[in-house]
């Protein structure tokens, strides 16, 4: 070969480096920038197009380039000096994990460290229900702590609920780990091979024989990656959208505030408009920043939403706490005054329960769903940051390989039903499959018919009577048979009644109290109350004897009377002024005369609380107990009760002319 023509060995091996290094950058950014929701290696003809270019001829630097790159005359200085320090390292740091996740990188990580403690906050509802919604709601210190008797599921339910529950919140904190100190991982080999990537990604081409599912594989296979993609999104997305949309029709139909329904149906259309366009309309996302914002708003829909919820609920919830504490400390026991549950509102307490209950998860369906929307959204979550993990790596290998080639430059409502006066309860209830409330409170119902029986979700049942002569008559037999998730049965004043129905089926029954049935022969076997934590019976003169308290719950260290603790001198004083420490139980007393009347109520007190009356000799007090017509009442309990209202501040604003007597001035009337 003439010496024109030749060229050394050496300058070939070196022509056919610059030639492979000139197509792998080329071949790198086209991986990476046709990322959308997922780096693939699926446009082939591109792929094709790229390792087929012909390579480009190598350029030398120019000479400032090469000035700049070799050191000064004066520089006398050594390598040692610039050793990095902890701040350069931990700005080298921040500035790779910038340049991996981009400005959503920490708000990524304060989402998934907030998804987490949220998913392990469940995991603790599910355990401790009751006790969970009392702290929320600050009412731990009511009615034992069984003021919402919440449902309960079963233990099967439970554990599954709070195994799976601590599964995904774990799962939630994995992506907080891995994107904190695991961005590094994953990084590809240096000595890529182009050629054998380029044989991988090349599909084989499918006959299209055989069934129809194989003939569906093939033509997925077929379509374009993008609209692939697309069908793919769209099938993650709409299993979410459905559990939400059903949501709201759960709060429509629970009866929940407008603001509630509002706030709900805003966010929700939000997610429908944007999840439709996202499925829609192609747009090239190679740093998915469309992708992270949408589910980064999903996600706040899904553990913020019922958030929000429970916020609204504790902010609006109307119930003097302080001043019913002075009931308590004044009342003592044995008075339904005390029972918190029946002077909340139904209404409010049947819709925090609603939203409470959505919390839990209370069958094997709601787990089922529930868990595999977790699992989804993990999912999506875990792809997103692997694939930037990995276009990260793609363009650090891109950056090297450049570099090899020529210089870089620097970049520098529930329904509340009113019962009016009747002596049946309106045909018009039956329609009401889904009862959960229904209190009947001095109505002058005679009798509950069969078809109440119907009510297999009621919840709470209170029934209030009075001493007129229109009063509850009959139970009609087999009335509690269905109501198995009945947790709260209040049955009082029913002098007439003779008979209750069986109250075996109640196996979720907490709260049970029978007073005043003058006419009641026998009480039903307890059997059955397995969950029974409270249990009032009050005067029921007929009833011989108790029937087993076996199946009863029982403490260890029973509640007694005695007066074995006071000394003999206190005794003795108390005794003087007629106090007792344990009353007898055997004291007679009259209903007829502690009945309201004309003279106890509109000559004593005309309508007006707290004032000062006399009745039968005895100094008393106008109230209305347990929700009655304001009447004059002599016992010393409730005007101890008022003073302590007055002395706090709390409860009703006193009068200064009508309380003076009680402690009330100008200044503690404001």
């Amino acid at each position: 070969m003439t010496g024109g023509d030749a060229s050394s060995p050496s300058q070939e091996e070196h022509s056919a480096d610059v030639v492979e290094a000139s197509v792998k950058p080329g071949a790198v950014a086209l991986l990476v920038s046709q990322t959308d929701d997922v780096a693939s290696l699926d446009d082939h003809k591109s792929l094709q197009d790229a390792f087929s270019s012909k390579p480009e001829k190598p350029k030398s630097p120019r000479p400032s380039v090469r000035n700049s790159l070799s050191p000064k005359n004066s520089w006398t200085g050594s390598l040692q000096d610039f050793a990095p320090h902890v701040v350069n390292i931990v700005a080298t740091e921040v500035a790779t994990f910038y340049d991996v996740f981009g400005v959503l990188g920490v708000p990524m990580i304060i989402m998934f460290v907030v998804s987490a403690a949220w998913t392990f906050m469940m995991a603790a509802i599910q355990i401790h229900a009751d006790s969970m919604a009392n702290a929320i709601m600050n009412t731990t210190e009511f009615d034992n702590g069984e003021f919402w008797l919440l449902p309960k599921p079963e233990n099967s339910i439970i554990v599954s609920s709070v195994v799976l529950l601590t599964i995904f919140g774990i799962g939630y904190t994995a992506l907080a780990v891995t994107m904190m100190f695991f961005y590094r991982a994953g990084a590809p080999k240096e000595d890529l091979n182009f050629d054998n990537i380029s044989e991988e990604v090349v599909e084989k081409q499918i006959e299209p024989k055989g069934n129809f599912v194989q003939r569906l594989i093939v033509w997925i296979r077929e379509l374009p990656a993008d609209i692939r993609e697309h069908y793919f999104t769209a099938a993650l997305d709409l299993p979410k959208l459905v559990f939400q949309t059903l949501t709201l029709a759960t709060y429509l139909r629970k009866g929940f505030p407008t603001a509630i329904i509002y706030y709900y149906s805003v966010l929700l259309l939000c997610n429908w408009l944007v999840a439709c366009y996202r499925s829609q309309r192609y747009v090239a996302d190679p740093d998915l920043i469309i992708a992270r914002l949408y589910y980064t708003y999903d996600l706040f829909f899904a553990v913020f939403a019922p958030l929000v919820v429970l916020i609204y609920y504790v902010d609006t919830f109307d119930f003097d706490r302080a001043a019913f504490q002075t009931k308590m400390e004044t009342l003592g026991v044995g008075s339904f005054d005390t029972v918190a549950r029946i002077f909340g509102d139904p209404s409010q307490i049947s819709s925090f329960c609603s939203a409470f209950h959505y919390l839990q998860f209370s069958a094997g369906s709601t787990l089922f769903y529930k868990s595999a929307l977790n699992i989804l959204s993990l999912y999506k979550w875990r792809k997103i940051i692997m694939t930037l993990i990995h276009n990260h790596h793609e363009r650090q290998t891109e950056r090297k390989r450049k570099a090899s080639v020529k210089p870089v430059p620097r970049e520098s409502q529930t329904g509340i039903i009113k019962a009016y006066l009747t002596k049946r309860l309106s045909e018009e209830l039956k329609n009401c499959d889904h009862l959960e409330q229904l209190i009947l409170a001095y109505t002058k119902t005679e009798q509950l018919p069969e078809w109440v029986s119907e009510f297999s979700h009621l919840e709470f049942l209170h029934i209030e009577g009075d001493y007129t002569s229109r009063r509850l008559q009959t139970m009609s037999e087999g009335i509690f048979d269905t109501m198995s998730k009945l947790a709260f049965l209040h049955l009082g004043v029913h002098p007439d009644l003779e008979q209750l129905p069986s109250l075996s089926s109640l196996k979720n029954l907490r709260y049970l109290a029978l007073a005043v049935m003058d006419s009641l022969k026998e009480l039903p076997s307890f059997e059955g109350l397995s969950d029974a934590t409270d249990l009032h019976i009050e005067h029921l003169p007929r009833v011989a004897t108790l029937p087993s308290v076996q199946p009863l719950k029982r403490e260890k260290y029973p509640l007694t009377c005695t007066d074995e603790r006071i000394s003999a001198e206190d005794n003795a004083t108390l005794a003087s002024f007629g106090g007792v420490v344990c009353p007898p139980s055997d004291t007679p007393f009259s209903h007829e005369k502690a009945a309201p009347t004309k003279h106890s109520t509109d000559e004593l007190c005309n309508g007006v609380k707290y004032r000062h009356c006399k009745l039968n000799g005895m100094d008393g007090m106008c109230y209305n107990t347990r929700m009655m017509v304001i009447n004059c009442s002599t016992s010393s309990r409730y005007i101890a009760m008022r003073k302590l209202q007055i002395q706090r501040g709390v409860g009703e604003p006193c009068d200064p002319v009508e309380e003076a007597w009680l402690g009330c001035t100008n200044a503690t009337s404001t």
